[in-house]
C-alpha cells in the first residue's frame, strides 16, 4: 500500500518540480486564512534577550498548517483572520534576517521534513533572528536551551546542520498579516514555509475543553457595611487560554470575548450598590494533535508497515497511540486535557484603584479569602485559582452555575471579602503661657490642665476628657475623618486663670493619605500675678515710736530658684526704702518668694529672710520690719599651710582671749548645757569638720586664738591668730531648721609631717684575672649571689683553663663590688596617697608613679605635693627623698647594662605619723634599716653548651673533645687585657647525650662595643666583644672530625634575663656506604638476596635480605667493638645504605644465598676512606688481588648472574618446534605455578625465574589440535649461569577411515565424505580411494566428530552418519563404515500423458508461476528485496 502511495507521490512531485523549474516565480495574490493553536505540551523556558517563552507551548497554525510567530511577546488567538503575501528568500541574500531564515526554513522543510521537533527549534531561532540576536553565540545559546529542555535531536550537530549547509538554499514563504479589528500592533505576524513534501496517509485528532472560574468580590468598611462605587482593577494573567469573560458591577453587566484584547486583560470595575463585583472567566484548553490510521487502513497494515508508520511519525515529532488506532488517539487526547486541567494555575491581580471617599484609604485588609492569595500589598493582591476552583459543562452541555442566585454564587466560585479602613486623626494639644509661650511663670505649671472633647459646638456632649502632661500637652484618641469635634478647658492648671475659648477640630480625610494621622493645636493661659510692699523701721526692741529706715535694701526672688541671681527677671526684684521706709515690688507671677535684706545700718543685724506666697490675682502683700543690736559667733577653721584646705580632723584644741584697747588679754569662758547640767568651758575643740563655733555669741571687738593641741599628721603651730568681730565683717549661716545666724571666721594654719628614706645601689664589676693558686681554697664573693666557680692556677704568658692536678676546668675571671649609677627605680603609691587635711584630695592614685629615681643622678616627682616632695644626692652616690605620709612600693625598673634585676626587685615602704612635734618620719617597714635601703645587682650569667649530632639523623655523638677559645681580647673594668685573643679558656668532652658545657661564666659583649665616631674610629677599643669559638680536637672513627671554628656570641638581652645562653650545634658526617645487589646483564637491582658484611677479624657486623629493610640484623656488641651509631636505610630500589662503619678498616661482603632465579656471586673485600668531596665524604676502595682500587663514590656493587632455562616443545615426527601447545611449569614441592605459555615455532627461554637447587615440573596442559598430550618432565636448576635445556615431544592424533562395500566386503572408493565437529563446523572432507583414508594431526583429542557421506558410489546407498570420540593418544584410532548395495529394478511402460507432453506442461506451469513471482518481486520495495537477498546470501555463507 505504502509503495503504491510512494510511486504516486513521486510522480506528482516530479511533475510539480518540472512545472516549478520551467515556470518563473511571480508574487501570488493575497490569500486569507484563519489561525488556530495546537498544544505541544510543556517544553520549558527559552530566553531570548529580555524576552522568554515558557509554560505550555502552542503551535500556531493557519488553516491547520504550521506557521511561525515573528513577534515574541505579541498575541495570536484561535479565530484570528490573516491575509498572506508570498516571496522567496535565499541564503545569499544581503539581508541578514532573510539569509538566516532561508537556512532555518530549508532545514525545517527539506532536512527534517516539517517535523514538530524541528518546528520547536525553527520557531525559537526565527524569534532570535527577528529580535536581532543573530550572532553565532546567540543562535547556539537558543539551540542549547531547546536541546536541554526537550532532548530533541540531542546527538545532532544542529548549528552546523542548519547554518553551515555549504550550498545556496532557497525557501518559498508566506507572510501572514493580521486582518481583524484588534489593534494589529499587538498581534503576531506569521511566517509559513511552503512545503514541497507530501503527507503520508494518516489522520489527526485534537480536542478543546472549556472551563470557568468565578471571582465574587465584596467590599466593606471597618464596621462591615458594604461600600459601593469602589473601583478595582482586575488583571488576568493567563491570556493564552482566556476565551471570554463577563463581569457585573456598578452599571450594566458586560460580556465580551477575550479576542478584543490581544496581549493583556485588565479591566477597571466599580462595586455595585451591594458593594460587590462578580467576574466570570471562561478558558479554553487545546490538546496536542494525536495521529492515527483509519480503522480500515489499519486492518490492512502488516507489522512492518505499522513500524514504518511509527518511524515516520516519530521523525516528525508527532504523538500517536501505540496501536495507531483512532480510539487510542482519543484516549491520549482526553488524558492530555485532563493533565492540563490538573495543572491549572491561573493568576489574577486585584488592585483597588479608588476607594470612592476621601475619608477611606485606597487600600484594604483581607477579611476572607486569604488561602488563595500571594504577594499581598496595601492595595493589591495576587490570587491563584486552580482546578479546585474551576468547573466544566455538564453532560447535557450546559454550565452548572447558571441556575444559582442573583450573584451566581456558585459553590466553586472564589469569594474574597476586602475591608477598607477609615482615615483617622488624633489631636495633640499644647498648653502655652500667653506671655512666655511653653515656659510656665513662677511656681505656676502648665501641667494638669483638664480639657474636654465634645461632639457638639455648645460643648454639652462630652466624648472624653484629657489632662496636660509634664510636657504641657495631651493627645486625644484617634477620631474618624469626616466629622468636626470641639475642644474646651474644664479645669485650669495651678497658677493660671481658666480659658473659656472653644476650639474646632476638623478631621478632613482629603488632607491625609495614611490610616493614622495627627494634628497639633496650641491652647493659651493667663498667669495669676500679685506684688509685695515693705515698711522698714529702726529699733532695738524697745517700746515707743520707731523711726523709719531710709535706703534699706531688700532682694525679693522666687524661692524655688534658690537665689536672686538664679531667678528669672520676671520672678525677682530689688526693693529700696524711701524716706518713709516704704518700698513696693513689681507684679510677680504665682509662687512663693523670699524677702532677703542686703543693706542696713551699722552695728545692727539684718532682718531674717521671710517668705511671701503670691496666690491671688491682683493682690498686694504688705509687711512691717525692724532690726536688733549686732552680735556674732566665732568660727575657727583648721587649715593646711601648704594646700590652704580645711583640715577635716577632730581634736584640735584652742583657747580664746578678748583683747581690750590697751592690749590686755582676758580668757573667754562660755556656758552650754550637756543635757544634765550647765558646763563652763575655756577650751574649744574641733570636730570632724576641722571647725569649731563658739557656744555663745561674742560682742564686737578684738580677740586672740591660741592652739593647744594640733591635728594628727601635722606639727603643732604655737603662734596665735588675731580676730576682729563687727557688723561689717561677718557671714551668715542657717541651722537645720532654717534659722539664720551671723558669725565671724578665722583660719589657723599648720605644717604637715612628711616621710624620708635613703637609697643605695651596688653590684660587681670585672676587675682582673684570678691568679690565685689552684691549691688554695675557692674564692667566693659574699656579694655576688653565692658564686661557686672554681678558680684557676696562676699562669704566666698563656691562660691555663684546667687544674693540672684534677683536670677540672676553672674560672679565670675575678670581680669587685662598686656603686652602680644610672639604675632606674620607680616609686609607686601602694594605696591612694591622700592629703592629711582629710579633704579627700588624692596626691597620688593607687598604683600610680610617685617618682622616677635614677641612681647617682636625680629623682623626678610626678607631683611636688606643694613642696613636700624633694630629693638630696650625696657625694657617695646615695640619694635621700622626702614624700607624703603613706604606703609605697619601690621597684627597680631599669638596671645598668650587663646586670639583671635582683630576685627581689620591689620593696614596700611605710611612713606613719608619730607625734605633734615631728617634722618628718622614717620608713617603719623591715625593708630598710634606719631609713636606708641597700639594693644589690648581679652581672648576667652565661650558659654555653655544645651539642654534637649526626649530620643526617640528629643522633647525639658522645666522646667528642673540643677546645673553647676567646675570639678577641678580654678586658677588665679599667681596660686592661686579662685574656688575649685566641687563647684557650677550657677543654670539654661531649657526654652520652652529645652535650658539652662551659662550667663557668664568661664576659658578655659590653655596651657600645664596635661603635665608631664620625671619622670611623672606634670610640672605645677596650670593650669586650663577647665572641668565642669551639674547635674539635678528637672524635670517634665512625665520624669524620670537624675542622671548622664554631662561633659563640654572648650578648646581654635585658634585665629580666638572668642568664644568656649560647648553643653551638656541630653536625658531624658519619661514614656511609651503599651496598647494591644487581643483575649482571642489566644492572637492575635484585631483591631477596641474603647478604652479610664481616670485619677483618671475621666478626659479622650486619646481615640482611636485599629489598627487605626489616630483615636487617646488627651485631649486638657493636659498641664494645668500637662502633657508634651504626644504622641502615633503604636506598634506591633494593640497595642498602649503611652508616657508621669504621673508616680505614677492611670489610667483606658475602652472598649467603642468592635470590630465586640467580646464582651465587663471589665475595667482595672493601674499605672506607675519607674523600675530599663535599657531596660525599666517604670513598670506597675494593680489594683486587693484593691491592685496593677506588670504586664508584661510596658504593659497593655485587653482581648476580641469572639462572637460564630453555624449554622446547617438539613434534615427535620431525623434531621441529611445535606451536599452539598450552604449557605450564610448577614448583614440585609446593605446586605453585611458575610460568604458563603457548608454544610457538621457537623455544621458550626463561631467565632469572627459577631458583638454584629447586626441582620443577614441565606439564602440557592442552596439546595443539591434532596432537596427544605428552608426559610431564621434571628438572632441577643448577647453580651456574649456563643455559639449562628442557625438552618435551608431542605425537600426532591418527584416525584410519575404512569404507567397505556390503556385498564385496572390500575397500569402496568414490564415496564423498565431510567431517563435522560437535558444533556442526566442517573440519575435513575427502573421497575414499582404493586404500584406507589416514587423517593425521587434524582431529582434536576429546572432541566428537561426525563423518557424513554426502554422495555414495554408484549402485550404493548413502550410509548413515558415523560419530567417533577422539582419544588423547598417539596410537592409531580406526573407524569403518559399510555402504549397502542398491538392488537393480527392470524398466516398466508409461501410461496417461506422455512424458514429453507432461514435461512440457510442467515447464509451462512453472514458467507462469515464475513470471507471477517475478512480477510480485518487482512490485516489492527494492531496498527490501536487496535486504532479503543479502540475508539469504549471508545465511548460505554461514
Amino acid at each position: 500500500m505504502f509503495k503504491k502511495i510512494k510511486k504516486m507521490v513521486a510522480g506528482l512531485l516530479a511533475a510539480v518540480m518540472i512545472t516549478t523549474n520551467v515556470c518563473p516565480m511571480f508574487p501570488v495574490s493575497a490569500a486569507s486564512g484563519v489561525a488556530s493553536l495546537e498544544s505541544l505540551g510543556k517544553l520549558g523556558t527559552v530566553n531570548i534577550g529580555s524576552k522568554s517563552e515558557s509554560g505550555t507551548w502552542l503551535q500556531t497554525q493557519v488553516d491547520s498548517k504550521p506557521v511561525f510567530c515573528m513577534d515574541l511577546g505579541k498575541a495570536c488567538h484561535t479565530g484570528y483572520t490573516y491575509k498572506s503575501e508570498s516571496k522567496t528568500i535565499s541564503s545569499d541574500d544581503a539581508n541578514t534576517k532573510n539569509k538566516l531564515e532561508a537556512k532555518i526554513g530549508y532545514w525545517y522543510d527539506q532536512v527534517k521534513k516539517g517535523s514538530n521537533k524541528a518546528w520547536v527549534y525553527a520557531q525559537c531561532l526565527i524569534w532570535s533572528v527577528e529580535e536581532g540576536y543573530t550572532s553565532e553565540s546567540n543562535l547556539k545559546s537558543v539551540i542549547n536551551q531547546v536541546k536541554k529542555n526537550t532532548g530533541y535531536y540531542k546527538d545532532d550537530t544542529l548549528y552546523s546542520d542548519i547554518f553551515e549547509v555549504g550550498k545556496k538554499v532557497e525557501c518559498d514563504i508566506y507572510i501572514w498579516k493580521y486582518s481583524g479589528s484588534t489593534d494589529d500592533s499587538e498581534v503576531q505576524k506569521l511566517l509559513q514555509i511552503k512545503s514541497t513534501n507530501e503527507e503520508y496517509k494518516y489522520l489527526a485528532t485534537s480536542g478543546k475543553r472549556y472551563y470557568r472560574q468565578r471571582i465574587t468580590l465584596e467590599k466593606v468598611d471597618e464596621d462591615g457595611t458594604t461600600l459601593p462605587k469602589v473601583t478595582f482593577r482586575f488583571t488576568a494573567k493567563n491570556i493564552k487560554e482566556l476565551y471570554s469573560y463577563q463581569y457585573n458591577g456598578w452599571g450594566d453587566s458586560v460580556k465580551e470575548d477575550a479576542d478584543e484584547d490581544a496581549t493583556k486583560f485588565s479591566q477597571d470595575v466599580m462595586t455595585d450598590s451591594n458593594g460587590k463585583i462578580v467576574f466570570r472567566f471562561t478558558y479554553i484548553l487545546n490538546s496536542k494533535k494525536y495521529y492515527y490510521v483509519s480503522d480500515d487502513e489499519l486492518s490492512k497494515m502488516s507489522v512492518s508497515d505499522k513500524k514504518q508508520m511509527k518511524d515516520l511519525l516519530d521523525d516528525k515529532g508527532y504523538n500517536y497511540a501505540s496501536d495507531l488506532s483512532k480510539a487510542g488517539a482519543e484516549k491520549l487526547k482526553k488524558a492530555d486535557l485532563d493533565d492540563q486541567m490538573n495543572d491549572i494555575s491561573n493568576k489574577y491581580v486585584i488592585e483597588e484603584v479608588n476607594s470612592g471617599s476621601d475619608n477611606l484609604l485606597t487600600s484594604f485588609v483581607v477579611d476572607k479569602g486569604n488561602n488563595k492569595m500571594t504577594d499581598l500589598t496595601n492595595n493589591k493582591v495576587t490570587v491563584t485559582l486552580t482546578k479546585a476552583d474551576s468547573w466544566i459543562k455538564n453532560d447535557d452541555g450546559d454550565w452548572p452555575e447558571t441556575t444559582e442566585g442573583t450573584y451566581s454564587n456558585y459553590k466553586l466560585a472564589y469569594k474574597p471579602v476586602f475591608k477598607d479602613k477609615y482615615k483617622k486623626v488624633k489631636l495633640t494639644a499644647v498648653k502655652i503661657d500667653e506671655e512666655t509661650g511653653k515656659t510656665a511663670q513662677g511656681d505656676a505649671t502648665l501641667e494638669g490642665a483638664v480639657y474636654g472633647v465634645y461632639s457638639d459646638a455648645s460643648c454639652t456632649k462630652l466624648i472624653k476628657s484629657y489632662t496636660t502632661d509634664k510636657n504641657y500637652q495631651f493627645e486625644t484618641d484617634y477620631m474618624r475623618c469626616g466629622k468636626t469635634y470641639y475642644l474646651k478647658e474644664i479645669t485650669p492648671p495651678r497658677g493660671y486663670l481658666k480659658n473659656d475659648r472653644i476650639y474646632d477640630i476638623v478631621a478632613d480625610g482629603a488632607k491625609f493619605t495614611a490610616e493614622y494621622n495627627s494634628v497639633e493645636k496650641q491652647v493659651s493661659e493667663k498667669p495669676v500675678k500679685g506684688d509685695v510692699a515693705i515698711i522698714k523701721g529702726m529699733g532695738n526692741g524697745t517700746a515707743g515710736i520707731v523711726p523709719f529706715e531710709e535706703s534699706a535694701q531688700f532682694q525679693i526672688y522666687l524661692a524655688s530658684a534658690g537665689s536672686y541671681d538664679k531667678a528669672k527677671a520676671t520672678e525677682r526684684d530689688i526693693l529700696t526704702t524711701d524716706l518713709n521706709g516704704y518700698a513696693k515690688s513689681k507684679q510677680l507671677p504665682y509662687g512663693t518668694y523670699v524677702v532677703h535684706q542686703t543693706v542696713g545700718s551699722d552695728n545692727t543685724e539684718k532682718c531674717p529672710d521671710f517668705y511671701v506666697n503670691v496666690t491671688e490675682n491682683g493682690k498686694t502683700y504688705q509687711y512691717l520690719l525692724n532690726n536688733p543690736e549686732f552680735t556674732a559667733y566665732l568660727k575657727i577653721v583648721k587649715k593646711d599651710s601648704k594646700t590652704h584646705q580645711t583640715v577635716l580632723k577632730k581634736g584640735t584644741t584652742y583657747q580664746i582671749y578678748k583683747v581690750d584697747k590697751e592690749g590686755n588679754e582676758t580668757l573667754v569662758t562660755q556656758k552650754y548645757s550637756n543635757g544634765n547640767a550647765i558646763v563652763v568651758v575655756d577650751r574649744f575643740v574641733t570636730d570632724d569638720t576641722g571647725e569649731i563655733i563658739t557656744y555663745e555669741k561674742l560682742k564686737a571687738g578684738t580677740y586672740k586664738v591660741y592652739e593647744i593641741e594640733g591635728p594628727e599628721g601635722y606639727k603643732v603651730n604655737k603662734s596665735p591668730v588675731i580676730v576682729e568681730i563687727n557688723s561689717n565683717s561677718y557671714r551668715t549661716m542657717k541651722d537645720e531648721l532654717g534659722n539664720e545666724y551671723l558669725y565671724a571666721e578665722c583660719e589657723y594654719y599648720n605644717d604637715v609631717t612628711y616621710g624620708k628614706f635613703t637609697l643605695d645601689k651596688i653590684g660587681p664589676e670585672l676587675c682582673g684575672r684570678n691568679d690565685e693558686s689552684g691549691a688554695e681554697a675557692n674564692k667566693t664573693n659574699d656579694n655576688t649571689s653565692g658564686k661557686t666557680d672554681a678558680v684557676s692556677n696562676k699562669v704566666t704568658g698563656t691562660l691555663n683553663s684546667t687544674d693540672k692536678a684534677t683536670g677540672v676546668n676553672v674560672n679565670p675571671f675575678d670581680y669587685d663590688d662598686v656603686k652602680l649609677n644610672g639604675v632606674v627605680f620607680e616609686l609607686t603609691a601602694k594605696e591612694d596617697i591622700l592629703s592629711q587635711d582629710n579633704q579627700g584630695t588624692v596626691l597620688f592614685n593607687k598604683d600610680s608613679v610617685v617618682a622616677t629615681i635614677t641612681t647617682g643622678e636625680k629623682a623626678e616627682f610626678t607631683n611636688d605635693c606643694n613642696g613636700i616632695c624633694k630629693y638630696n644626692l650625696k657625694e657617695d652616690g646615695t640619694m635621700t627623698l622626702n614624700i607624703p605620709l603613706g604606703e609605697y612600693t619601690l621597684k627597680e625598673v631599669k638596671t645598668k647594662y650587663g646586670y639583671v634585676l635582683p630576685k627581689q626587685a620591689s620593696w614596700d615602704l611605710s611612713f606613719k605619723w608619730n607625734n605633734k612635734d615631728d617634722e618628718y618620719v622614717l620608713d617603719v617597714s623591715e625593708n630598710s634599716k634606719e631609713g636606708k635601703l641597700d639594693v644589690y645587682n648581679d652581672l648576667v650569667k652565661t650558659y654555653i653548651t655544645l651539642e654534637k649530632q649526626d649530620s643526617r639523623t640528629g643522633e647525639p655523638i658522645a666522646g667528642a673533645v673540643f677546645g673553647f677559645y676567646s675570639r678577641d681580647n678580654i678586658y677588665d673594668r679599667k681596660g686592661n687585657v686579662i685574656v688575649k685573643a685566641g687563647e684557650k679558656i677550657a677543654t670539654v668532652t661531649t657526654d652520652e647525650n652529645g652535650v658539652a658545657k662551659i662550667p663557668f661564666n664568661v664576659p658578655v659583649m659590653d655596651e657600645g662595643y664596635g661603635k665608631v665616631d664620625e671619622q670611623g674610629k672606634l670610640i672605645n677599643e677596650a670593650l669586650n666583644s663577647g665572641n668565642y669559638y669551639f674547635l674539635e680536637e678528637s672524635v670517634s672513627d665512625s665520624y669524620y672530625i670537624d675542622r671548622e671554628m664554631h662561633e659563640v656570641h654572648l650578648e646581654y638581652k635585658n634585665q629580666e634575663t638572668a642568664m644568656v645562653s649560647a648553643r653551638v650545634m656541630v653536625k658531624e658526617d658519619q661514614t656511609e656506604t651503599v651496598i647494591s645487589k644487581r643483575m649482571i646483564a642489566s644492572s637492575v637491582e635484585i631483591k631477596d638476596c641474603h647478604l652479610k658484611i664481616s670485619d677483618e677479624n671475621g666478626n659479622e657486623i650486619i646481615s640482611w635480605i636485599s629489598g627487605d629493610i626489616s630483615s636487617v640484623k646488627l651485631n649486638e656488641n657493636l659498641k664494645k667493638m668500637g662502633y657508634s651509631n651504626v644504622h641502615v636505610e633503604k636506598d634506591n630500589d633494593y640497595a642498602l645504605r649503611i652508616y657508621g662503619l669504621l673508616k680505614n678498616r677492611e670489610y667483606t661482603l658475602t652472598e649467603t644465598r642468592p635470590a630465586d632465579g640467580f646464582v651465587t656471586a663471589d665475595a667482595i673485600t672493601f674499605k672506607l676512606v675519607e674523600s675530599g668531596s663535599s657531596n660525599c665524604r666517604t670513598k670506597v676502595y675494593v680489594k683486587s688481588g693484593d691491592s685496593f682500587k677506588e670504586n664508584i663514590d661510596n658504593q659497593v656493587v655485587m653482581y648476580d648472574d641469572t639462572t637460564k632455562v630453555e624449554f622446547s616443545k617438539k613434534d615427535i615426527t620431525n623434531g621441529r618446534e611445535l606451536s599452539g601447545c598450552h604449557m605450564q611449569v610448577t614448583d614440585k614441592e609446593t605446586g605453585v605455578v611458575m610460568d604458563e605459555w603457548v608454544s610457538t615455532e621457537e623455544s621458550h627461554v626463561i631467565e632469572g625465574k627459577y631458583a638454584v637447587g629447586k626441582t620443577y615440573v614441565l606439564t602440557e596442559k592442552q596439546p595443539r589440535d591434532g596432537y596427544a598430550t605428552a608426559a610431564s618432565v621434571e628438572f632441577t636448576v643448577a647453580d651456574d649461569g649456563n643455559v639449562q635445556k628442557v625438552s618435551m615431544m608431542d605425537d600426532t592424533i591418527k584416525v584410519q577411515f575404512n569404507k567397505t562395500a556390503s556385498d564385496t566386503k572390500k575397500q569402496l572408493s568414490g564415496a564423498k565424505y565431510k567431517v563435522y565437529d560437535s558444533k556442526g563446523r566442517k573440519v575435513y572432507e575427502f573421497t575414499t580411494g582404493k586404500n584406507d583414508e589416514l587423517i593425521e594431526g587434524i582431529l582434536k583429542a576429546g572432541e566428537t566428530y561426525t563423518f557424513k557421506e554426502v554422495s555414495s558410489p554408484k549402485h550404493y546407498r548413502v550410509a548413515k552418519d558415523k560419530k567417533i570420540r577422539i582419544r588423547d593418544t598417539g596410537k592409531l584410532q580406526k573407524l569403518t563404515v559399510v555402504d549397502e548395495r542398491i538392488p537393480e529394478v527392470p524398466d516398466t511402460p508409461q501410461t496417461g500423458i506422455k512424458g514429453k507432453t507432461a514435461g512440457m506442461m510442467t515447464s509451462l506451469i512453472s514458467l507462469l508461476m515464475a513470471l507471477g513471482c517475478f512480477a510480485c518481486v518487482r512490485a516489492k520495495d527494492k531496498s527490501k528485496y536487496n535486504f532479503k537477498q543479502e540475508k539469504k546470501e549471508n545465511e548460505e555463507n554461514d
